[in-house]
């Protein structure tokens, strides 16, 4: 009996131009649409994939509850009910395109799905995205990383934890909620730093100085360090 294939496509940051042809081609070829929200049809990955593919609009979307909490026991209670959803589509050998901001890859809801669908005998594909980061590093003046400078990525509780290396280059995601004790410790190091909020989406933010990003910043920012 053929099943259908689980397609996590990364959307990229925000701009629908920057949507890659390989993401194009999958969100155009199904018809079953899978995104986080119970609104799905208000959810950022959507109306970014919409801008570059119209036709989203006639298709099949479903919501998916993946809620941000720490308690481990419900969330992974989630991810169990919302892959069972993806799988009743699965087993009628419906394809379902799950949708997801940046890169599949990276930092994504996907790979909670990912895993369980596999494990219960479906077949999942990644179709790459460009990650917010990639896009804050074109806003820039300077190239933050030639020669053999090494890059890392870190979120923002594991920046405070990190013990630096000057000459490397530090990518911040989901800095969220430690905004002013990421601003002390670039201090600490005498390190500078490049903002970046909505990267490419509608109210983008671009900050020259690291003390001109607000302590409310929300989800959406990147900080990238000189």
């Amino acid at each position: 009996m053929s099943k259908g294939i689980l397609y996590g496509v990364g959307v990229g940051p925000g701009d629908p131009k920057l949507m890659t042809l390989g993401a194009y081609n999958i969100i155009k070829d199904n018809e079953i649409i899978a995104v986080v929200g119970s609104k799905p049809h208000e959810s950022v990955a959507y109306n970014i994939a919409k801008g570059a593919v119209p036709d989203i609009a006639d298709k099949t979307v479903i919501g998916l509850d993946m809620p941000m909490s720490k308690d481990k026991e419900y969330v992974s209670k989630k991810h169990e009910e919302n892959a069972k959803i993806i799988e009743s589509y699965l087993i009628r050998n419906k394809n379902v395109v799950f949708l997801t901001l940046g890169d599949v890859s990276l930092y994504s809801t996907f790979a909670y799905l990912c895993e369980r669908v596999q494990r219960d005998g479906f077949t999942c594909e990644k179709i790459s995205g460009i990650p917010a980061f990639i896009a804050a590093l074109t806003k820039a003046d300077e190239l933050f990383v030639r020669g053999n400078k090494s890059v890392h990525i870190l979120t923002g509780e594991s920046f405070l934890k990190e013990k630096l290396k000057k000459d490397d280059c530090y990518v911040i995601m989901k800095p969220a909620g430690n905004i002013e004790a990421i601003k002390h410790k670039l201090r600490e190091e005498e390190m500078s730093a490049y903002p970046v909020s909505r990267c490419t989406m509608d109210g983008e933010q671009v900050y020259k100085d690291i003390d001109m990003l607000p302590e409310d910043a929300g989800y959406f920012t990147v900080i990238i360090t000189m």
